[in-house]
This record gives C-alpha cells, structure tokens and sequence, in this order.
C-alpha cells in the first residue's frame, strides 16, 4: 500500500484506501482468483485495511478487490454490501463470506448505506465497491441498488 511514491505505514495518514482490481488484488494481495470465499490476505495487507477501518477512512475496492476487501471484513466480523457485478459465481463468493452482494453494471458503484458516506465537515466510514474508471474525463457512477 503506498501513496503516491512513499510507502505509507499508517492508515491515518491518507485520506482513504483504494483496492485496484485485476491480478493484483486476485493474486499478489490476496489469492482470491484461486480460492474464493476461503482465500487467504497477505497479512500486512490485511492488517492495513482493518487499521484503517477502525481509523474511520473509507475503504474502495475496484473490479475483482471486493473479494479481497470481503475477505479482510469478514474475517474481522465485519458484515458489508458489496459488488463484483452481474456475475453470479462472484456473487455467490461474496454471500459466502457473510456480506450481501448487490448486483452493479460496470459503471456502477455501491456504498455501504450501513455506515455514514463522507460529508462536509466530518470524516465518515464507508465500504465504496465496484466502477471501473473512466481515465482522462470525470464520471459520476450511479448509485446500484439491490435487487
């Protein structure tokens, strides 16, 4: 986990955390591309993103870092609504963790309603899943809902 070009050791120090998707997070964080619901988190990842839960700092996960993000919460009894997409076999993966999946179109994003978004005035705790960015342009995501 870094920011920008210097490792960041501690959570409260930046402003959120985002989880990339792709091979990255599905092999080298975790290895949840392999293993599904039982995959394993590198442990100083792990003990990153649960530090900067309990920090208050909202946590993004993109493409297939759900997995990754599910597997950190519920390992910690943490239960949250997260996305993977329309795909029913990631679904099932996320539901097997313990948290709700929320069917999202790509462009999509979800945002654990169970915690307060970020406001004005005031940090607040958030679990963001899902959206692929639309590099050089900004892009208003369209909030999913479940289904």
């Amino acid at each position: 986990m870094a920011a920008a070009t210097r490792e960041v050791s501690d959570p409260r120090e930046v402003d959120a955390v985002v989880i990339p998707g792709g091979y990255g997070a599905a092999l080298n964080l975790s290895d949840a591309g392999l293993r599904g619901a039982d995959c394993e988190v590198d442990p100083s990842v792990e003990r990153y993103l649960l530090a900067a839960h309990a920090a208050g700092r909202p946590l993004g996960a993109l493409c297939i870092a759900p997995l990754t993000l599910g597997r950190v919460l519920s390992r910690a009894g943490i239960r949250a609504r997260l996305t993977i997409g329309h795909d029913p076999q990631s679904a099932a993966v996320v539901a097997a963790m313990g948290h709700e999946h929320v069917p999202c179109p790509p462009d999509g994003v979800v945002v654990d309603a169970g915690r307060p978004t970020h406001r004005p005035g005031g940090a607040g705790r958030s679990v963001v899943v899902r959206g692929h960015a639309r590099h050089g342009r900004q892009h208003r995501w369209p909030p999913c809902r479940a289904a």
